[in-house]
């Protein structure tokens, strides 16, 4: 099925030239980590036509299409601006709890069974671990 060509012009006047994140029929995202997600399929969308939209990746650069047929829908993300205080106090939320959870590298060795773990590498063939 194809789209509109009034919902393309739509797509191209509200997303173009802001960081969106792209929806895209199921794939194995569910054992992708919310980094590897938003490196995947968020970016600033660079162009909406008839065959898909590009985006290019806001850190690295790296270019991106999805094709129209596969695109389940776009948001646009919500940018965090460090001038409205507002948005500030969010920003160092964000990295006080991100700061904690780095720092916080204990482990119980209570969870961890060493002879369960070893007994699962042994069970595997050769090649697949």
């Amino acid at each position: 099925m194809h789209m509109k060509i009034t919902t393309i012009k739509k797509m191209q006047s509200t997303f173009v030239g802001k960081i969106c994140t792209i929806l895209s029929r199921p794939i194995a995202k569910s054992d992708l980590s919310d980094q590897q997600f938003s490196d995947f399929f968020t970016g600033v969308v660079d162009e909406v036509d008839d065959d898909g939209i590009f985006t290019t990746h806001t850190i690295t650069g790296c270019k991106n299409f999805y094709r129209m047929q596969d695109i389940v829908g776009v948001i646009e993300e919500q940018v965090l601006d460090e001038d409205n205080p507002e948005h500030k106090k969010i920003i160092n939320d964000i990295k006080e709890k991100k700061e904690k959870i780095h720092n916080d590298e204990t482990i119980d060795p209570s969870l961890i069974n060493i002879d369960e773990l070893t007994e699962l590498a042994n069970s595997q063939p050769k090649g697949n671990i």
